[in-house]
């Protein structure tokens, strides 16, 4: 299973990712989202709980400064990946 869609947008200083969830017969318990700034070093990480009887679930990054970002959404059991990049303004 890979999600067909990942979508990022701005709502002030924070970052809403919307993705496609995993049938429930896949039994993740989280989804990870690493994210950085394009030319920083490691990534960091945010854990999102699956949205119970939703297609899509939501992660919200938040505070997070201007710059192109590197975002990629991993299941718990990191077999999968989407990976996109998303230009944060001011």
């Amino acid at each position: 299973w890979k999600p067909k869609t990942m979508n990022v947008s701005q709502l002030g200083s924070n970052l809403h990712v919307v993705f496609e969830q995993a049938p429930s017969s896949f039994g993740f318990a989280l989804y990870y989202l690493y994210y950085k700034l394009r030319q920083d070093g490691p990534f960091k990480l945010q854990r999102c709980k699956p949205e119970v009887n939703q297609l899509r679930g939501t992660c919200v990054l938040q505070d997070i400064t201007p710059g192109t970002y590197t975002i990629e959404l991993r299941d718990d059991a990191n077999v999968t990946r989407r990976q996109t990049q998303y230009h944060v303004s001011q």
